[in-house]
């Protein structure tokens, strides 16, 4: 497995916090001091580093941690993929949903932004519910309402014909995400 492809995994982060709450416990147990938070910070601080020096995963001279995932830089990412979650990280790209089609079931999908900028192109007409977080940031609704610390939601009170609609789950942690109506 390539480096690159490793820092975005689950084993990755889950050593990381693995180690934490050993020192975190070695601190409480033995009262032997050590710099839990430095250590971890670190940690982070060396992968993000690689990750810069290697330039990053990339697709067609995108730099993706897979093809829903934007990584420190500026694109769009369509809908036309299977996936239902896309995420921006350190970066500012548009998630265009026009190829969502909700005429036999709810679709459901979920939008990470961290310390980026993201906008999410939602089809005019299109029944939605949005469910938003936000630290340290702000998600906006497309009625121009939006949260800036903590959850809230907006819908715009219909379905289609079949009674489905558009679900979206935004998270957005020291940043900024705006759903729209393209």
């Amino acid at each position: 497995m390539k480096m690159e492809n490793f820092l975005f995994t689950g084993a990755f982060w889950g050593v990381i916090l693995i180690i934490g709450g050993i020192l975190i416990v070695i601190n409480g147990l033995f009262h032997i001091q050590i710099p839990t938070m430095r250590i971890l910070g670190a940690v982070i601080l060396i992968a993000a580093g690689v990750m810069i020096l290697t330039g990053g995963y990339r697709i067609h001279g995108r730099r993706f941690a897979d093809q829903n995932t934007l990584i420190m830089g500026s694109d769009t990412v369509s809908s036309k993929g299977t996936s239902n979650e896309y995420s921006i990280v350190m970066g500012n790209g548009v998630v265009n949903l026009s190829g969502i089609n909700i005429e036999k079931e709810n679709v459901y999908i979920k939008v990470n932004t961290v310390l980026g900028s993201g906008v999410v192109e939602v089809p005019e007409g299109m029944p939605v519910k949005i469910s938003a977080s936000a630290v340290f940031g702000d998600v906006r609704f497309p009625d121009n309402t939006f949260v800036s610390f903590g959850h809230d939601s907006y819908n715009n009170g219909g379905t289609n014909k079949g009674g489905y609609c558009l679900f979206i789950d935004a998270n957005t942690v020291f940043g900024s995400t705006r759903i729209v109506r393209k």
